[in-house]
């Protein structure tokens, strides 16, 4: 997939874009410390681990608005085949 959207995006795919070192990095930002924990564990891509949410009852309506926008955004993805 990283190759595909590298030619998508006219970016030169290179093998290293593949793994890096653990730890901060300079372009991770002034948010990089609130957001990147997991990242910052990690030398490369890992596998999608799906996770059970479960949602208030408050934020149902929001949520179903969301889906319905994925939903219709959903045709337009990459897609590895």
């Amino acid at each position: 997939m990283l190759r595909k959207l590298c030619f998508l995006f006219d970016i030169v795919f290179e093998e290293r874009m593949l793994s890096w070192d653990k730890g901060a990095h300079p372009q991770d930002g002034i948010w990089g410390k609130y957001w990147y924990d997991k990242l910052w564990e990690s030398t490369t891509f890992s596998l999608y681990e799906e996770k059970e949410s479960i949602i208030d009852n408050a934020y149902k309506d929001i949520l179903e608005k969301c889906i319905n926008i994925y939903d219709e955004l959903y045709q337009y993805r990459v897609q590895t085949v």
